[in-house]
């Protein structure tokens, strides 16, 4: 299983960056965590990705905003294939993205 993890910034996004670490920060507020479970029960994964995840050094990207349609685009040319399984995205000020490929 291969997971990346991106982030759409926004001004608050940006000024967290600038301050020091993204993943430290989101990891220490919890949101990290809930992100994971959530794409995890979301994508119908039964757990998996929450163990893959556990006790792997989390890399969180920062991209500009898109539309969906962009993501799709960026994901097949980050993947050089469009058979990513899987996209888990939430809103909440930032577009979190998490991209399954099994």
């Amino acid at each position: 299983m291969q997971v990346e993890i991106y982030v759409e910034p926004s001004p608050l996004m940006q000024a967290l960056r600038a301050a020091g670490s993204v993943g430290s920060q989101m990891v220490s507020e919890g949101l990290l965590a809930n992100l994971i479970r959530g794409a995890d029960r979301d994508l119908g994964l039964g757990g998996r990705l929450i163990q893959h995840m556990s006790g792997n050094r989390i890399a969180i990207q920062t991209v500009n905003e898109m539309s969906d349609d962009q993501w799709r685009q960026f994901l097949n040319k980050r993947f050089g294939h469009s058979e990513w399984s899987r996209w888990f995205a939430k809103n909440s000020g930032n577009r979190y993205s998490i991209v399954v490929v099994e």
